[in-house]
């Protein structure tokens, strides 16, 4: 399954692929059951809305498309969807809309924006950071703002791409520099093929304002990313790989090559090639992600756990291959480890916001690209 730009929570809700997994992941991984007045599976009769119906609401945080609310005398909690701006702690009225299919109550507001100097109508997007990027990996690739092409890479925008979000060379890593161009391009490309590369490629062309990283396993393909200023968004997958090839004919292109140990490719290929689980918004006790690692090493599971930190300010990344625990890194700081006391240690001062995790399923390895026949003058 490749990466998807969701753009829309309903289709987010929609479209969330089930896997024997969700069930141990703190629920029985079905939506709740009907009843006559609404949906209900918590039994403290508090919770059997009325579409429609008016309730009092507390604003506790910001969240995916909207604000995080608690409805006042209730033990509900749910997301209030909006692209208008509320302040935190404020009371408002709300209107219930449904029970989402993992059990999350969805409101609309009723009472208006909350006024600051004026403005009313701030988008939500814009409250996550202030370029308006969004806080998920999923959302990665709506993130133009950040990603505009600085060439070689301005300080301020080192870390702060979507290519970026690919695992970092780590201390044993061979670190090899490349120009563009026809024939460089073929060579390397032929070459990486041969030798049944692991590891990641990053190309930036000055000419066409763009960059790109590919995902190698044994000298394929399995994930992609590309984005230039021209394009709205960043692209992934097949297109990805094509707009790539074709930037790196530039003479005057860079590319970086590192090689990478296999089974960490396996694990972030499911990112681009896996199974998604159904993300986890909010965790009061930070433990969300322990309770997926003891799934995955139960199940021996390979697959990757991505944590938004401080409303996506950060990004961590857990690598897991047949249950075990490999490697994590931080997007932003490119800290990485390879055990779970390290771990623990860097995440003992970060709020986590977020927790999504895909999975690679048995055939998934087999969805790569082979870089030869997206060479143009191959074709």
């Amino acid at each position: 399954m490749g990466l998807t730009l969701l753009s829309d929570l309903d289709e987010l809700e929609q479209n969330r692929p089930k896997t024997q997994v969700q069930p141990q992941m703190g629920g029985g991984g079905k939506p709740p059951r009907p009843t006559a007045v609404g949906l209900s599976d918590g039994g403290f009769g508090d919770e059997n809305f009325v579409r429609g119906q008016v309730l009092r609401c507390l604003v506790t945080d910001t969240g995916p498309r909207g604000f995080w609310v608690k409805v006042l005398g209730t033990r509900i909690r749910g997301l209030m969807v909006t692209d208008a701006y509320y302040a935190v702690n404020s009371e408002i009225q709300a209107a219930f809309v449904h029970w989402s299919p993992s059990g999350m109550a969805v409101f609309e507001p009723v009472d208006p924006p909350t006024d600051i100097g004026g403005q009313t109508d701030l988008l939500a997007a814009s409250r996550f950071l202030p370029d308006g990027s969004q806080t998920s990996f999923q959302d990665i690739f709506g993130r133009k703002a950040l990603d505009e092409f600085h060439y070689l890479g301005e300080e301020a925008h080192k870390f702060d791409r979507a290519v970026d979000l690919l695992p970092p060379p780590v201390k044993e890593s061979e670190v090899t520099s490349y120009s563009g161009g026809h024939a460089n391009l073929k060579e390397l490309v032929d070459r990486l093929f041969a030798m049944e590369f692991n590891g990641i490629l990053i190309g930036e062309s000055s000419q066409f304002l763009s960059r790109g990283a590919l995902l190698i396993r044994k000298g394929r393909c399995i994930g992609a990313i590309h984005s230039s200023n021209f394009e709205r968004v960043p692209k992934n997958g097949e297109s990805a790989l094509r707009n790539l090839m074709n930037d790196l004919l530039d003479d005057g292109a860079h590319i970086d090559c590192y090689d990478l140990p296999e089974d960490l490719i396996r694990a972030y290929a499911s990112l681009f090639v896996g199974a998604r689980l159904e993300p986890h918004y909010r965790d009061e006790s930070g433990r969300y992600h322990e309770l997926l690692l003891r799934q995955f090493e139960e199940e021996k599971i390979t697959g990757a756990i991505n944590l938004s930190i401080a409303l996506g300010t950060e990004q961590c990344f857990i690598l897991v291959v047949e249950g075990a625990f490999r490697e994590f890194f931080f997007v932003q700081s490119r800290v990485y480890g390879f055990n779970q006391d390290e771990f623990k240690r860097e995440l003992r001062t970060r709020d986590i916001t977020q927790v999504e995790a895909s999975l690679l399923n048995e055939g998934d390895e087999q969805k790569v690209l082979d870089m030869r026949q997206f060479l143009p003058f191959n074709r």
